[in-house]
């Protein structure tokens, strides 16, 4: 589900993996606690500041090229903090990867986000947890009727073009 809370703990998971993986570096447990802090008092400033920073890089992003981490990321307010070009060549191929990964999660995560108009979002986030309770409390099966019920009253609130 694309919402502010999935996102905000998958940064939470990045960053919380980088400390595990560095705890030596004193910019990442600093990015974690102005992390935290952002995430008590705005969480949705997260999002917005990861996506005005990376969005100009997507490309490189999604490409996995080094030279976003290397040489641009530096200029991202938001993530200079995490300083990854001092270990990048300290990481293990596994982490590395791990690290694409992330970034690119929060890069789709945020683009979702930040395309749809907030009370959308909070209506498809509704109709999702609606369909996972049914399928909790009912044989696990998806009620297509009940789901298409749901989309329709959904559509109906929207505003026209």
């Amino acid at each position: 589900m694309a919402s502010v809370t999935a996102f905000n703990d998958m940064m939470s998971q990045f960053l919380v993996e980088l400390h595990k993986t560095f705890p030596e570096e004193k910019g990442i447990k600093k990015m974690l606690t102005s992390f935290d802090l952002l995430k008590s008092t705005n969480p949705r400033l997260v999002v917005d500041g990861y996506m005005k920073g990376v969005s100009p890089y997507a490309d490189k992003i999604s490409a996995k090229d080094e030279t976003f981490l290397l040489e641009e990321i530096e200029n991202i307010e938001f993530l200079k903090e995490l300083d990854i070009k001092r270990y990048w060549s300290k990481m293990s191929p596994n982490t590395k990867g791990a690290t694409w990964q992330y970034l690119q999660t929060l890069y789709m995560l945020g683009t979702t986000i930040t395309a749809l108009p907030a009370d959308t979002l909070s209506q498809i986030e509704n109709i999702a947890k609606g369909v996972a309770d049914n399928m909790q409390s009912g044989d696990g099966e998806l009620d297509q009727d009940a789901l298409m019920q749901m989309m329709g009253s959904m559509l109906k609130g929207l505003p026209k073009k």
